[in-house]
């Protein structure tokens, strides 16, 4: 997998990763801590998939804290971790996703895809649990993202775009509703008074 086909939030991903994993003592980044850098973004597509799916994020990221706390770790090294031959795997993998979905870039959900797919491993154990599978995950995807492709290194702006269009419009067609159905009259045809008495001449 080649990093520039990352998205921006795929690379902070998997930067906030590698920070864990140092932070841990871990010699290595493997899927776990991908897993829980993507639950733990608040304001992403993982989180609007896991959201539309009633998937509590906090219930699998804590799932990924304990299959990481299994982990040997490393007192006082210096090195930095480097990337486990399975996390390189589910990297590739979620370049296959992309390829599928025909997108250029290999965004979060991309990478959310291969962990749901990939074969064993306590995050695919745990995802499927919490009912977060490839096919239900394409399912909302196609909610999330319309007729959106994945054409630039920056597309949730383009998601949150069509989020906020979606909002706007469910709240005026909600307010109009409500004028409608005001009783004061508000928003009403006027009333046809019926027939009026002759006035004398």
């Amino acid at each position: 997998m080649r990093m520039d086909k990352l998205t921006l939030r795929s690379r902070e991903a998997l930067v906030r990763a590698g920070e864990l994993a140092a932070r841990e003592g871990h010699q290595a980044v493997d899927a776990e801590h991908l897993a829980l850098a993507l639950v733990d973004e608040p304001e992403s597509v993982v989180r609007s998939v896991l959201d539309r799916l009633g998937t509590a994020p906090g219930d699998l990221a804590a799932k990924f804290r304990r299959a990481l706390e299994k982990q040997p770790r490393v007192q006082g090294s210096s090195a930095e971790p480097y990337i486990t031959p399975r996390l390189k795997n589910i990297l590739d993998l979620a370049g296959v996703e992309a390829g599928r979905m025909k997108d250029e870039f290999v965004s979060v959900e991309h990478l959310l895809l291969a962990l749901a797919g990939a074969e064993g491993g306590a995050v695919k154990a745990a995802l499927s649990e919490a009912g977060v599978t490839p096919d239900a995950i394409y399912r909302v995807l196609a909610d999330i993202r319309g007729n959106q492709r994945v054409t630039d290194q920056n597309p949730e702006a383009k998601y949150e775009a069509l989020k906020r269009y979606a909002v706007d419009y469910t709240e005026r067609a909600r307010q109009k509703q409500t004028r409608s159905g005001d009783r004061s009259g508000y928003g009403n045809p006027p009333r046809d008074p019926g027939p009026q008495p002759a006035k004398e001449k």
